[in-house]
């Protein structure tokens, strides 16, 4: 059903009102043709008599019975009442032409300010709505780009260079070169050699031989009781598993170039060798295991690194869905209001 406002000379604005509550005011004379209304939905007002689904609803002209002075006309329009709408309202697709326009009231200034004010707040709240929804946006793809596997450490190459006769040498000649100690020490086994122990280098003993033999040194017994094999044996020991075969196999290489190697200076004999080899091959297992190291360290400060920035991705994903449903209330409002403001037919 069509629902009416009626405006009186006053500007006041009436209704709503159904055709039937209109019909009634024009028979009566409280409303006549050259009164202003406008349909609920929006519009301009317009006289009723320029309305087709109301212009039939005037009482004929020349009915002195209900005709009313005009100069009473404002006085029964400010005095008309309707009875309330029904609660249901249903169009009937009535149409209003109107044939001249009234310019409608200027807006005061906390009008205009009002509306100022919500034409710049939209304009702001659909530039913080698209900058989040970049920001979202971004933030997704960021958080892509730093996820996946944890980064590993950088390889480190795990064959160990190893000293050669020529080295040996070339360090052995130089003057005032203490002595290299050996950094072995006694086994907790004491020797091996015909002594009833399990022999814990059993699958080494003939190079360890082959060794000893190559540099001169197979019958020489250390201060603390070690025979020259039991301590290459202890050596042995120390090594790491993965690194021993590669210890004994150049330990061997090592000291069959020795014994080629003539004429040999005078200070530097088999036991100064065998020492020389094994602390050369430690300082290079040393030196391997503080690249290692360093190489894990680097891979967690990047694992740390990629688990920040995905932190931080997740923070800006969460701020710009915060804003979004901040802001998208605004323009709702701006909607609210653009509909409850007056309407035109």
């Amino acid at each position: 059903m069509t629902m009416y406002e009626v405006k009186l000379s006053s500007g006041k604005i009436i209704g709503p009102f159904d055709a039937a509550d209109l019909k009634e005011a024009l028979q009566d004379g409280r409303l006549s043709g050259d009164d202003l209304v406008r349909r609920t939905d929006g519009g301009e007002f317009v006289p009723i008599r320029s309305v087709r689904g109301l212009k039939n609803l005037i009482r004929p002209v020349g009915n002195a019975e209900n005709s009313a002075p005009a100069s009473s006309t404002n006085a029964s329009q400010q005095a008309f009442v309707a009875p309330p709408p029904p609660h249901a309202a249903t169009s009937l697709g009535s149409e209003s032409s109107a044939a001249t326009h009234p310019t409608p009231p200027a807006l005061d200034a906390g009008d205009k300010v009002l509306r100022a004010a919500f034409s710049v707040g939209r304009w702001f709240s659909i530039i913080v709505i698209s900058l989040c929804a970049f920001s979202l946006v971004g933030a997704i793809i960021f958080y892509i780009m730093h996820s996946g596997f944890d980064a590993q450490p950088t390889p480190v190459s795990q064959t160990i260079r190893p000293a050669t006769t020529l080295e040996f040498i070339q360090i052995c000649r130089l003057p005032n070169q203490p002595t290299t100690a050996s950094g072995g020490g006694q086994s907790p086994y004491g020797a091996y050699s015909g002594s009833g122990v399990i022999d814990p280098c059993q699958k080494y003993r003939a190079r360890i031989i082959e060794i000893t033999q190559a540099l001169g040194i197979s019958g020489n017994t250390s201060t603390r009781g070690v025979s020259s094999g039991d301590l290459i044996c202890d050596w042995i020991q120390q090594i790491p598993v993965k690194d021993k075969e590669q210890f004994i196999a150049d330990f061997v290489a090592f000291a069959k170039s020795f014994q080629a190697t003539t004429p040999k200076p005078a200070n530097c004999d088999g036991a100064k060798a065998a020492h020389f080899f094994h602390d050369e091959f430690v300082a290079a297992l040393t030196a391997r295991d503080q690249q290692e190291k360093a190489a894990a360290i680097e891979a967690a400060q990047e694992n740390a690194r990629r688990q920040t920035m995905q932190q931080w991705a997740v923070y800006t994903a969460a701020g710009a869905v915060a804003n979004l449903l901040i802001f998208l209330f605004f323009p709702l409002l701006i909607q609210i209001e653009r509909n409850t403001r007056p309407m035109r037919l």
